[in-house]
């Protein structure tokens, strides 16, 4: 049964985003609204083809809208307050949003750019992209692109949070839709009549906003958490203090980390909770040893 309507001049220009206290975000042609989980209205926001919209830890709304009139008008990304006020405004060229791990913004479409909660530019890649992206626990982020040549073909591109490309994986298809990345890794893409499966270092972040719709049942729902598979990372020889190395997890989440000189038989070295999403550990007894691998596991 129908609970309420909410009508509005302008036609839906997006999909509704819900926030923290269950208040609903919506795009117009010529408007952006919030709407009361009772169907009546919160706010109104002037603006114009609103391309892009998430939700940050504290519910400030990240939108990608245009400001202005006629030639005047410019490109920005937003923050709004939970109550609609405009807290700021910078110019910005990525249409699709994400939110990572440290709250950093990145507009995907165009150029892949990185801005702070407060809307201050970080970076900006030269490598171009059309489609959509996915941020992965490590901080890695995953944008699909054609490659650029009109010959049909796609790419996935991993950036690291400093915005610099890690690597580039071609595809015989032109990919844009957002991809799937589960906990384990997986990451699935669409494009033309293919589906395309990938294996990454690690699943998709339990970030404010980490892919389109927030999360893989893409609820567009703020603060349903995202399962975090454990991931080890920057593992180096650091004298005699051993090897270092990171993993990354859920905080509160107890991990176990099991060693093996094999890969057959593992062993418990260290167990902890996670009071951050990074834990930096040492081993000093692997420098007795030509060499040890190292696994995560979550009890």
């Amino acid at each position: 049964t129908k609970r309420w309507e909410f009508t509005v001049p302008g036609e839906a220009y997006g999909a509704p985003i819900i926030n923290l206290d269950g208040t609903i975000h919506w795009p117009t042609y010529d408007k952006f609204y919030a709407v009361n989980p009772d169907g009546t209205k919160y706010w109104e926001f002037p603006s114009v083809e609103v391309e892009g919209a998430a939700i940050g830890a504290d519910g400030t709304i990240y939108v990608t809208t245009y400001i202005g009139e006629g030639n005047s008008r410019v490109r920005s990304l937003c923050g709004f307050n939970p109550d609609g006020t405009l807290e700021w405004a910078s110019p910005a060229s990525g249409s699709r949003l994400l939110v990572g791990l440290d709250e950093t913004i990145y507009g995907c479409g165009g150029q892949l750019e990185a801005s702070d909660a407060q809307g201050f530019p970080l970076w900006q890649t030269i490598s171009g992209n059309s489609g959509e992206g996915v941020v992965s626990s490590d901080g890695t982020i995953y944008v699909l692109s054609s490659d650029g040549t009109g010959s049909g073909k796609g790419l996935i591109m991993a950036f690291g949070m400093n915005g610099g490309l890690k690597w580039q994986l071609g595809l015989p298809t032109e990919v844009f839709l957002s991809p799937a990345l589960l906990p384990d890794g997986t990451m699935y893409v669409g494009g033309g009549k293919r589906l395309y499966a990938v294996k990454v270092p690690c699943g998709m972040a339990n970030s404010p906003w980490p892919m389109s719709g927030h999360d893989l049942k893409r609820t567009g729902r703020a603060g349903t958490g995202q399962p975090v598979c454990p991931c080890l990372s920057a593992i180096r020889l650091a004298g005699n203090r051993g090897f270092q190395l990171s993993m990354v997890g859920e905080i509160g989440t107890r991990y176990r980390i099991e060693t093996s000189t094999n890969l057959i038989a593992w062993s418990p070295w260290t167990g902890f909770v996670a009071s951050n999403l990074v834990t930096h550990l040492a081993d000093p007894g692997a420098t007795n040893l030509s060499y040890r691998f190292y696994r995560a596991v979550s009890p």
